[in-house]
């Protein structure tokens, strides 16, 4: 079985840790991918539409997270995009990073996570670079340390139900984009 949607949810976002994932969320479409002392693992099938659909409206509304980082650069690390890399055994895995960087389609960041399946050598605290194709999630911390954006979180949340799913529904805003993101950069969103 293949899997594409990674996401670490101990790191950046909740704090919330998953020792065990109820009966009803292990014989559902999520998968928890945990390898001896490394962070909480979250996966889904590459054929999951909720997330693939997730993913696209990240990478979608980039614009307006773009527009906000450039805006407010005191607030760099408030910031952080979701990025998928190819493993070594050719499906991707997705990672937070935070420290960035952007110019044009290319995004330099920090690995903010540890990599459970890429090449060796590639840890946490690595800078790489990847472009707006690869991006599948982003968030901004708003106030209350909640974050915008957080299109797959979303979808973890509804798909594991129950008190994981509440406390990472917690961690979110109810809407997606910062009421004060440019409505000019909103306007000019391509559609759906």
């Amino acid at each position: 079985m293949r899997f594409r949607n990674f996401v670490s949810l101990l790191i950046l976002l909740t704090g919330f840790a998953f020792a065990s994932l109820p009966a009803a969320a292990q014989g559902s479409d999520v998968i928890q991918m945990n390898v001896d002392g490394a962070e909480p693992v979250l996966g889904v099938e590459e054929e999951n539409a909720a997330m693939n659909a997730a993913m696209a409206e990240a990478r979608r509304t980039l614009p307006v997270f773009w527009s906000l980082f450039d805006t407010y650069p005191e607030k760099a690390d408030a910031f952080s995009i979701k990025a998928g890399f190819e493993t070594t055994t050719g499906t991707l895995e997705h990672i937070w990073l935070a420290d960035l960087s952007h110019e044009g389609d290319r995004i330099t960041g920090t690995l903010n996570n540890e990599p459970l399946y890429l090449p060796e050598g590639v840890k946490r605290g690595d800078v790489v670079t990847v472009y707006t194709r690869d991006v599948s999630d982003w968030t901004i911390t708003g106030n209350g340390r909640k974050d915008y954006g957080g299109f797959t979180v979303r979808v973890f949340a509804d798909l594991l139900g129950g008190e994981e799913g509440a406390a990472l529904r917690a961690s979110l805003k109810d809407q997606t984009l910062p009421p004060f993101a440019d409505p000019a950069v909103v306007d000019a969103l391509p559609e759906k």
